[in-house]
């Protein structure tokens, strides 16, 4: 398996690189029923989809005025182990610095006219960001255990947290 991530890696496709850094603008959605990007993820390493969005700032510079900020929010999709580790990872606020490739997918939406009622179905095109390598760089969670022991120390520690702010307290030992 190694053998073949590396022979991969030294002959993927140079010409669709991206390279991004930003904050998650919301907590990471795991999906493990979509089969979307069945073309690039192969099916023995499909353990289901995350999908996330990135706030990142865009400087302009217009030769007679001040630098003004500007913030994309492009969605990114992590598939396999990556997967797995964002959706344990990170959360609303992380910062993340990411090398993936543009990918564009057709669908099918149903729009309802509010006047007529009638339906409207038509295809639509999304572009993301398929991202196969991310650096966690700041406020994420470190996995300290297996899948499932980490699973149950954020819910002992979300149960804690909200039972503080009801102002419960622990009796001492």
């Amino acid at each position: 398996d190694a053998e073949a991530e590396n022979i991969m890696k030294e002959h993927r496709e140079v010409s669709n690189i991206v390279n991004l850094t930003g904050y998650l603008c919301a907590d990471v959605v795991t999906d493990k029923k979509a089969k979307i990007y069945g073309d690039i993820v192969s099916r023995m390493a499909y353990k289901g989809l995350t999908k996330y969005q990135l706030a990142i700032n865009r400087s302009l510079f217009i030769s007679s005025d001040n630098p003004l900020t500007k913030t994309d929010y492009p969605h990114i999709i992590c598939a396999g182990e990556e997967a797995e580790k964002a959706a344990l990872c990170l959360h609303k606020g992380s910062l993340v610095s990411l090398e993936g490739m543009i990918v564009t997918r057709k669908f099918r939406r149903t729009h309802i006219c509010p006047e007529c009622g009638q339906k409207f179905d038509r295809e639509e095109k999304v572009t993301e960001i398929m991202a196969y390598g991310v650096e966690y760089l700041r406020d994420f969670y470190e996995i300290t255990g297996t899948a499932a022991e980490e699973k149950a120390r954020r819910k002992d520690v979300q149960l804690q947290e909200a039972m503080a702010a009801l102002g419960y307290q622990s009796p001492t030992t």
